[in-house]
């Protein structure tokens, strides 16, 4: 269980008068992660060779109604672990507002 960070990074904007790019901005999700059990510990990336470990963990918000995107990054475990992206993202909204979220996680 540890204090996780969930990073979310949007490409700029064009502008197609110029062509130049705006900066990048990224969110952030804070919560608490559990490590519930490995998805499928080692597994391929689809359509290649190129092994991947995935794990499955429970997310609880800091500020209830906040969920990890699709794709954002998490460093697991919080203290020296490697960078993770997510790959899914299943809800717990009893009320409509989420509260916890089931999160797979893969590198």
């Amino acid at each position: 269980m540890g204090n996780v960070t969930f990073t979310e990074t949007k490409p700029g904007t064009s502008d197609p008068e110029t062509g130049l790019f705006t900066s990048p901005t990224s969110s952030t999700v804070v919560g608490e992660m559990v490590e519930v059990k490995p998805a499928a510990p080692w597994s391929y990336r689809p359509g290649s060779l190129i092994p991947e470990i995935t794990l499955k963990g429970l997310f609880t918000p800091d500020t209830y109604g906040e969920s990890p995107a699709l794709g954002s990054t998490v460093v697991w475990p919080p203290t020296g672990g490697d960078t993770f992206s997510v790959r899914s993202v299943q809800r717990l909204a009893p009320d409509g507002t989420v509260i916890k979220s089931d999160v797979v996680i893969s590198r």
